[in-house]
């Protein structure tokens, strides 16, 4: 450190000589003598702020490591500041005239950068002013032996060619994580790579089966919404009297088809040998797509004006289409709620719930894929004056109810059977809602308000008229609900930060709770809340249960498909294969397993598989294959 703090002396400085005219000439401005190890030192504590946390397993992807990373930036840059007037000892000319330029040129370079270099002021603070400080301090570490005039120009230079970098960047979003996705700015997006690949897709393929229209039908097997038809992720057969086999390193499961997709959050629908999803299409057109699930041809898309785009959760729709009876209702991003006839893709009738509910299109977009129940449509708006969840006839459309005062939720309405009557919950910043979905009227409420972050998890129906509700940061709630004389009672069993379920779902079975914490994937016994075992190499993915088999089907953020054994005592992961290029997207959609077929899609890629079979009745392997 004494290294740094001691900087070149120049030699004492001479009396000048005597001018003709008997004048002295004035003398030359000594060198400030800098101190420098506080920068250091406050340079390394700001980038271990910025850095450190995701390092760090147990708090990747938390709202503490964004806290320190935001405020270690800020607190950092402001302390370099500080530090710059008041404890450098550079001449004060050079410290307000410095600190103007780097001032003047980071909104200088704000200004030219790339758009998403702007996303909440979040690149800028954590990537642009910490970069520009840090090159000030490193150049004048590395120039302690040059003159003042070079080590001021070179100051200059160095918060420029810092801000100058930052134009250049592109940011991409973050990953589960948090953690920041950065390209060249002139680089073509994913997106803008696999428009080629899309335009290719034809919508003059015939289907395996000819279909007419409004006949399509539900057949055992089908997966028809959202995490299937309880919504709970839950396989009860992975294919008729059949079952799955584990060792996919001798027996891999068998690619059918693949290629490029619009991007969207969106999973799947699958009725027969159709299914269904939404992508973003042609930059400024939300799609309802259906495919051939036995070769991938495209056979119609339905398109709707509109383009949801956020820098840090991506572009385009987010929710599921929900078949029943022969109709699609699909939900985009930015409000349109359409009713689609499944065979063909013809409009029965659409709805714009921002303008039924008055809500404004969410910061991460309409995300809830729309719940079908007693002949009313039901999707979470978060709109004003009683009209947080909309119900609409789904023979015609009307708006038939509306009701609630939650604002903000990106999970999707739930049925649920609870204390002998049939319900749909709603997990919203405040809590949990329980209504009527014929008339639209509320039953009970749970109150669990949260003041930072939102929910996404699905609250899961335990047996034994209990839910649990899963809160990112916050934990979980076990409730039990109760209906005595006419009066809804709902009381919280227990609490639990052993897993706080984000934007990833859990599974239930034989009394535990399998799904992710961050970027862990583990397990809760359900009986008490208390944690079982956690493990990593899962990135933020999602999981399907194969509840005959005992297996959990994990698809990684990555694009690897794992299979791991949904036992309490021990996590065991059987064998992976992987199904996505991780280098062309982030895989968070929900799998889906439908007739022996494996369908996966992140933002940028869509494929099938088809499983192998247990042939000689085939147990879960004790060791990994």
């Amino acid at each position: 450190m004494s290294d740094v703090a001691t900087q070149f002396q120049p030699a004492p400085l001479q009396p000048s000589s005597p001018t003709a005219a008997g004048t002295a000439l004035p003398p030359t401005i000594a060198t400030p003598r800098l101190r420098l190890w506080p920068g250091v030192l406050l340079a390394a504590l700001m980038w271990a702020a910025i850095d450190g946390p995701g390092l760090i397993p147990d708090l990747q992807g938390t709202r503490i490591a964004l806290d320190v990373m935001l405020d270690g930036a800020l607190f950092g840059v402001i302390a370099i500041g500080l530090w710059w007037l008041f404890l450098s000892r550079a001449h004060w000319t050079d410290r307000l005239l410095i600190l103007l330029f780097f001032v003047c040129s980071g909104g200088t370079a704000l200004a030219i950068a790339h758009p998403s270099f702007k996303y909440m002021f979040y690149a800028p603070m954590v990537r642009g002013m910490p970069l520009a400080s840090s090159s000030l301090i490193l150049w004048l570490v590395v120039t302690r032996g040059l003159n003042w005039p070079i080590r001021r120009l070179g100051a200059v230079v160095a918060i420029l060619l810092a801000w100058g970098y930052c134009c250049l960047l592109r940011f991409d979003g973050v990953t589960g994580d948090l953690q920041a996705q950065i390209s060249w700015r002139w680089t073509q997006t994913q997106e803008e790579r696999n428009e080629a690949d899309i335009a290719g897709l034809t919508g003059s393929s015939k289907p395996s089966t000819a279909v007419k229209e409004g006949a399509l039908r539900l057949q055992p097997g089908d997966w028809p919404s959202f995490r299937g038809a309880e919504r709970d992720s839950r396989l009860t057969g992975y294919r008729i009297d059949k079952s799955l086999a584990t060792k996919w390193k001798a027996e891999p499961p068998r690619k059918l088809w693949g290629h490029s997709i619009g991007p969207a959050w969106s999973s799947f629908a699958v009725i027969g040998d159709r299914i269904f999803t939404q992508e973003q299409r042609k930059k400024n057109f939300e799609a309802v797509v259906c495919y051939d699930a036995n070769t991938g041809n495209q056979l119609w898309e339905h398109v709707d004006p509109g383009r949801f785009e956020e820098v840090a959760g991506g572009v385009g729709p987010r929710a599921t289409p929900t078949f029943v009876d022969g109709k699609l209702y699909c939900l985009g991003a930015n409000g349109k709620l359409n009713c689609l006839d499944a065979a063909t893709g013809d409009v029965k009738w659409s709805r714009d719930i921002v303008q039924d509910s008055g809500a404004a299109v969410p910061r991460w977009g309409f995300s809830s894929s729309p719940l079908v129940a007693k002949g009313i449509v039901i999707v979470f708006a978060g709109g004003t004056d009683g009209h947080s969840l909309l119900g609409y006839k789904a023979s015609s459309g009307d708006l038939a109810w509306a009701v609630g005062d939650g604002k903000v939720s990106y999970c999707s309405p739930h049925l649920e059977h609870l204390a002998g009557v049939d319900q749909v919950a709603i997990a919203t910043e405040k809590g949990l809602m329980s209504i009527d979905p014929a008339t639209g009227g509320v039953l009970w409420s749970y109150a669990w308000d949260i003041k930072e972050g939102t929910r996404v998890a699905q609250p899961i129906p335990l047996g034994g008229d209990d839910i649990l509700l899963g809160t990112p940061m916050a934990g979980a709630h076990r409730v039990h609900i109760e209906r005595k004389d006419d009066k809804w009672q709902d009381n919280k069993v227990w609490e639990t930060k052993d897993i706080r379920p984000y934007f990833n779902d859990l599974v239930i079975y034989k009394g535990n709770a399998y799904g992710f914490d961050g970027s862990f994937f583990t397990c809760v016994n359900l009986e008490d809340g208390k944690g079982s075992w956690r493990a990593r190499g899962y990135g933020n993915g999602q999981v399907v249960l194969l509840a005959e088999q005992g297996l959990l089907l994990i698809s990684t953020e990555r694009g690897e498909v794992a299979l791991v054994e949904a036992n309490p005592e021990k996590h065991n992961e059987l064998s992976r294969f992987r199904a996505l290029d991780a280098t062309k997207g982030k895989t968070w959609n929900h799998p889906v397993l439908s007739h022996g077929k494996l369908f996966i899609r992140n933002d940028a890629e869509i494929a099938c598989f088809e499983m192998p079979e247990d042939k000689g009745g085939e147990k879960a392997a004790s060791s990994k294959q």
